[in-house]
């Protein structure tokens, strides 16, 4: 109650300033809503409208009683514009920020990168953009995101080959930036298996690092190996994708200890065939059985 004696004491108060200042307050009207267009809370308009009913200087009527414009009435024409919507470009904004944010990871903490991506990140939300102007933003900020993530790469076209059923394979990651760049290393193979699962390595700018990887190799044969690049929260894929080729001769020991064993049974076989045949055959000319 307290609130709404209070609007009505600031409404008489305006009413009051304008007779001082030689205006005419009948041709002054105060429109009373929430600011949301929502409808008032009952608590305080109810106590309100009492009190500036008690007015006298006030007269209260409908909005659709309410003389808005007149022949006198001065014609606002409101300028044309091409500023971009807000709320149609929320989900796009959105986007951005979270892929600002994933790429950020791969960056030292004093990189003047996050300044930069901040301030840019900032002037898409401006209200003051057309729709042109707030695509270029986009862009360029997209563009500079996606050109960093590109400085990392593996080399492709390369043929690893695997001689032992547990061995290591060494990846070299390469950083062509001026800036430190950390990214998450993951193999992937249908035929072999990765122990330490997912590394994440850190890049010297314009340098090299081999990243050891264990591999337990489950067949024999060539097989493709992808190799998964990411921003260090795994969010946002760096660089392109690559596959390289895996040959494995792990198991091959097997296979000739099995050759071999089957050789010896065969040789043993034939031997004790070719004895037998040597035992019936004397036996058949000894002098006993002439």
């Amino acid at each position: 109650m307290q609130q709404s004696f209070a609007l009505a004491a600031e409404i008489v108060a305006q009413q009051q300033e304008i007779i001082l200042a030689g205006g005419k307050p009948n041709e002054r009207q105060l429109l009373l809503s929430s600011t949301s267009g929502a409808l008032p809370d009952r608590t305080i308009m109810v106590p309100l409208l009492l009190a500036l009913a008690r007015a006298p200087q006030l007269n209260m009527v409908g909005l659709s009683a309410a003389s808005l414009a007149e022949e006198s009435t001065t014609a606002v024409v409101l300028p044309r514009t091409t500023r971009v919507d807000l709320a149609a470009t929320k989900d796009v904004i959105a986007k951005l920020r979270s892929e600002v944010q994933s790429t950020s990871t791969m960056l030292p903490p004093d990189a003047t990168q996050h300044a930069l991506w901040k301030s840019s990140l900032l002037a898409t939300s401006a209200d003051t953009l057309d729709a042109d102007e707030f695509a270029r933003y986009v862009k360029g900020l997209r563009g500079q995101l996606r050109t960093l993530r590109l400085m990392v790469s593996v080399p492709d076209s390369l043929t690893f080959t695997l001689g032992s059923k547990l061995s290591d394979l060494r990846l070299q990651v390469r950083n062509e930036s001026t800036v430190a760049l950390s990214v998450k290393v993951e193999l992937a193979s249908a035929k072999l298996q990765f122990p330490q699962g997912p590394q994440i390595v850190t890049i010297a700018p314009n340098s090299a690092v081999d990243v050891v990887v264990p591999v337990q190799a489950r067949a024999n044969g060539s097989f493709p190996l992808n190799v998964i690049l990411t921003t260090p929260d795994g969010l946002t894929q760096v660089g392109q994708p690559t596959r390289l080729t895996a040959r494995v001769s792990a198991l091959a020991g097997l296979g000739q200890v099995a050759t071999g064993a089957a050789i010896l049974i065969l040789m043993s076989w034939w031997i004790a065939h070719w004895r037998a045949r040597k035992r019936a055959q004397a036996v058949r000319k000894h002098p006993a059985l002439q």
